[in-house]
């Protein structure tokens, strides 16, 4: 049975999270695209759904998304979790790998690179290419 995947969109700009759900949501392997725009938002849904991925900005009114990523990792070790920023310099880069990220997008120039990998990689793959077993 192929698992589909369950997307959490965290980011407080709803031209971003709106925009995204309407393009990902055209691609089949995507199941259910939830979002939120602030962390406690975020808590509440990734605890009550099954959530297998999420893409999170860094910027967030309640608090910072890397703080985040660490308690997503903690709690939910088998979450991919790709950041998706405007500050997409090495040092941010840098702490979102040391905390756990599978990958990093820049808003301004990345967005189909993140659409093409969602179309190409089914969860299990990205599993499989992120190092996540069961």
């Amino acid at each position: 049975m192929e698992i589909k995947t369950n997307l959490l969109l965290v980011d407080d700009s709803e031209i971003i999270t709106t925009g995204l759900k309407e393009v990902l949501c055209s691609i089949r392997n995507i199941e259910k695209i939830e979002t939120a725009g602030t962390l406690a938002e975020a808590e509440e849904v990734i605890t009550r759904r099954e959530i297998n991925t999420v893409i999170l900005d860094i910027q967030l009114p309640d608090g910072s998304g890397l703080n985040f990523l660490k308690w997503i990792k903690n709690n939910h070790p088998r979450t991919i979790v790709m950041i998706l920023s405007n500050m997409a310099d090495d040092f941010h880069r840098n702490i979102a790998k040391k905390r756990g990220a599978h990958c990093f997008f820049d808003k301004s120039d990345d967005l189909n690179t993140l659409y093409t990998l969602f179309k190409t990689h089914p969860i299990e793959r990205m599993r499989e290419m992120f190092n996540i077993s069961d």
